[in-house]
């Protein structure tokens, strides 16, 4: 620590003396209010940042006549917040590592269907899964067999006659993603994506351009919407003849092969 001043006494310094002490006063001052405002100041939300020294407990310190200054963050004192810092460095960068899992109750991915051209319905799958590694590798599973449209009949004929469960009991959507610009975003923060999506089903595969609107949620969880529904065509995955089947069973006149599908997915580090 150094000494910044040390006054010398003399019969005519008297004035100076007393100029000296008050701005050892207001130097002390200063520093308490310093002190006191630096223990409710926070950085980065987490890490508590001590404007006094963290080894001797305050910035400045009269001592037998003399006005000593500690220095912030200077020789010894500068290793215990550099420490800190690190430590919080490598607890905000476990986000970018982790693994992120889908959560698939707040997650959800549904389908309309058009049936006699006028008549749009809305159906959904119930059982998600889903996975983004820390390299962006995504993958979504659909359990077929979860498929809900509100009416047990229809479900039942869909999962035998469309899809076909006992051969193909899910289906399979990938990409491949950028994380650094969802984890360089602020809570709350959104950032569009466009990205080649492939499709996997009823042993088919077809890859499509899908637009997604990425969502930072908190430093643990981020969502991914469909901008535009993905717009998939039943002829390029097999699946006309159980679409024949399906409107022959309930007497319709026609059913779209052109099936939109949207997705809300919801994704948590781990």
């Amino acid at each position: 620590m150094r000494e910044l001043y040390e006054p010398q006494r003399s019969p005519d310094a008297r004035p100076m003396e007393q100029l000296i002490h008050a701005g050892r006063g207001g130097f002390q001052l200063l520093a308490g209010i310093i002190s006191h405002s630096a223990e409710r100041f926070y950085l980065n939300y987490t890490y508590r940042f001590k404007l006094y020294c963290a080894a001797c407990r305050d910035v400045c310190q009269p001592s037998g006549g003399r006005l000593r200054w500690r220095l912030l963050f200077m020789g010894a004192c500068m290793r215990t917040p550099i420490r800190l810092l690190f430590s919080l460095l490598g607890v905000l960068a476990l986000p970018a590592q982790a693994n992120w899992y889908l959560d698939n109750e707040s997650s959800r991915v549904s389908f309309v269907t058009t049936k006699n051209a006028s008549v749009s319905e809305v159906q959904r799958f119930l059982v998600l899964h889903g996975k983004v590694d820390g390299k962006g590798q995504a993958q979504l599973q659909i359990e077929l067999d979860s498929v809900s449209s509100g009416i047990p009949l229809r479900d039942e004929r869909m999962r035998q006659e469309l899809f076909q469960i006992a051969r193909f009991p899910e289906a399979r959507i990938s990409a491949q993603i950028n994380l650094r610009p969802i984890n360089d975003l602020a809570p709350g923060a959104q950032i569009e994506l466009l990205l080649p999506v492939t499709v996997a089903l009823h042993g088919e595969e077809h890859t499509y351009n899908a637009e997604l609107l990425a969502t930072r949620l908190d430093d643990r969880r981020f969502q991914v919407v469909t901008l535009e529904p993905l717009v998939l065509n039943a002829e390029d995955f097999n699946l006309a003849p159980g679409l024949d089947s399906l409107r022959k069973m309930a007497g319709l006149s026609a059913i779209s092969f052109s099936v939109p599908v949207g997705a809300v997915l919801i994704f948590t580090a781990r």
